[in-house]
């Protein structure tokens, strides 16, 4: 269903034109904040048009999103196309490590700890991506909010070769600015070659859905 040709008393019809002005206003500001807000406020109104419309719009909608989910699509990538901030960390030699070392590469940056299992389990699918896309441009980099022992036992017992930094206080704060506003681990924040972050998803993540988002950015 294209919303476009939707009759103005169709449910659906003000959700599209209301995602569309969003949209718009999202491209058009360069405050952080007020991206943060129309992109909750999209999501918001979504979620609530699901719960109350009718049982015939809920189909309507489940059946036939490709132009609201194309709207929220564009709405995620636009709230979250802002400029990574510039930061160093340590490595586990204890060697700072600016994030200009990996200036003009698509970046995914992962925030994980030893205790979550989530994060052990998507690792070394990391590490396999890593291998096979470095030569295309592709550089991972995980920072661990975690002690450093822990974190050198892991990464030698699963022989991770990308790099990894300790986070401490500066690093939950990063996570933090960077969209993940409960302190959740895994959290992974997808940089263009530009230093524009273009995803933040908080969770696992596959194989399938980080390749979907990194490989148009090669």
């Amino acid at each position: 269903m294209d919303t476009r040709r939707l009759p103005i008393s169709h449910p659906l019809f003000f959700l599209n034109m209301l995602l569309q002005s969003i949209y718009r206003l999202l491209t058009a500001t360069k405050s952080t904040r007020f991206r943060y807000r129309l992109a909750i406020l999209a999501l918001t109104v979504s979620c609530q048009q699901a719960v109350i419309l009718p049982a015939r719009a809920q189909n309507a909608t489940l059946n036939a999103p490709a132009a609201i989910k194309t709207l929220l699509t564009k709405i995620d990538a636009a709230a979250n196309q802002r400029k990574l901030p510039e930061f160093t960390l340590p490595d586990l030699s204890g060697k700072p490590r600016n994030i200009k070392e990996w200036q003009g590469k698509v970046l995914v940056i992962n925030f994980w700890a030893t205790w979550c299992p989530p994060c052990l389990k998507e690792m070394p699918a990391f590490e396999a991506i890593h291998a096979e896309y470095e030569k295309k441009g592709l550089q991972f980099i995980g920072i661990a909010l975690d002690d450093a022992d822990p974190v050198k036992e892991f990464i030698t017992s699963k022989k991770i070769t990308y790099p990894i930094l300790l986070g401490e206080d500066q690093g939950t704060k990063l996570a933090h600015d960077l969209g993940n506003i409960v302190n959740t681990v895994p959290f992974t924040v997808i940089i263009n070659k530009q230093g524009l972050v273009i995803k933040s998803h908080m969770g696992e993540l596959s194989r399938e859905q980080l390749l979907e988002i990194v490989t148009p950015l090669l």
